[in-house]
């Protein structure tokens, strides 16, 4: 349900969204959904700062597949981060290494 229901329709992308919205969303309740995060041995905010970052990735390819300028400022807060420094972390928790490390990574 998460999958069809958030990821699909890319709810994770508004700066607002809280785990009562998922929860309206998939139709269960925030103790079933708190309990299915801790069972997948993560939190609400790991999984929405994760879709994030796969969406941050995303638009970063595009862009420099059709040689777009673009900021990293610019992209994070495209994918849903309401501020650059909620951005880093979550990349770095994520990814193992910061935004810029990995683009330079990519580009190499």
């Amino acid at each position: 349900l998460l999958e069809g229901r958030v990821e699909a329709t890319q709810l994770y992308l508004r700066h607002d969204i809280k785990i009562g919205d998922l929860c309206k969303a998939i139709g269960t309740n925030r103790s079933y959904l708190s309990l299915y995060f801790k069972r997948q041995n993560t939190t609400y905010n790991a999984y929405i700062n994760g879709l994030r970052v796969k969406h941050f990735i995303r638009l970063y390819r595009e862009a420099v597949a059709a040689k777009r300028t673009f900021t990293v400022q610019q992209l994070a807060e495209e994918s849903g981060f309401r501020n650059y420094a909620t951005f880093g972390k979550a990349f770095k928790q994520q990814m193992g290494e910061t935004a810029t490390a990995w683009m330079r990574d990519a580009a190499e």
